[in-house]
């Protein structure tokens, strides 16, 4: 999420506006599956008619894994890149080890900063969930942070999916299962 805020700071929540963007390179590729679907996802957030990375074997074995437990038989075409002749209105470099974690603030998703800049903001209500924070790796590593722990203010987690939710409810850290580290910790699950 950190990347794709960081581009929308750059773009602006419109900067895409009825567009592709496509996501290159070394840093693209060296994202977790998970990650890419978030990236990609939250292109909507600039405006973007879709966001798209380059297809790679972990790419084809989810896309293969998905097809076979929905009993999709159906072959489907791999685009291999963009067009010899494609255009692009704008073209970014960006270091991914230098993005800092960040925060969109209101009003809207083009709002970030820097989180360290909002130290002192008050909380009122925290939401982990939905397309693009619901994820299992979002939900494994905040369980990592209150396992043992009570939340201090209302907190809500919703799992993006059905696997996702089976997940959370038999996997384990240290011998617990995520979901009831989370609920015993006060998260509204």
């Amino acid at each position: 999420k950190d990347v794709v805020l960081h581009v929308i700071g750059m773009i602006g929540f419109d900067g895409a506006t009825y567009q592709s963007m496509e996501f290159l390179g070394e840093g693209a590729t060296s994202l977790s599956l998970e990650d890419r679907m978030t990236v990609a996802n939250m292109g909507i957030e600039a405006g973007a008619k879709n966001a798209i990375f380059p297809v790679d074997e972990e790419v084809t074995r989810f896309v293969d894994a998905r097809c076979a437990a929905a009993g999709t038989t159906r072959d489907y075409t791999i685009f291999d890149g963009p067009d010899a002749d494609a255009e692009y209105l704008a073209s970014f470099d960006i270091d991914l080890g230098s993005i800092e974690p960040v925060i969109a603030k209101h009003p809207d998703p083009a709002n970030v900063v820097p989180v360290r800049e909002c130290k002192g903001l008050p909380l009122h209500r925290a939401y982990i969930g939905s397309c693009t924070g619901g994820k299992f790796s979002d939900f494994e590593a905040f369980a990592a942070i209150v396992r043992g722990r009570e939340v201090k203010l209302e907190t809500f987690g919703v799992p993006a999916t059905p696997e996702i939710l089976h997940r959370l409810k038999t996997e384990t850290i240290g011998g617990e299962i995520i979901w009831d580290i989370m609920v015993n910790a006060g998260v509204r699950m």
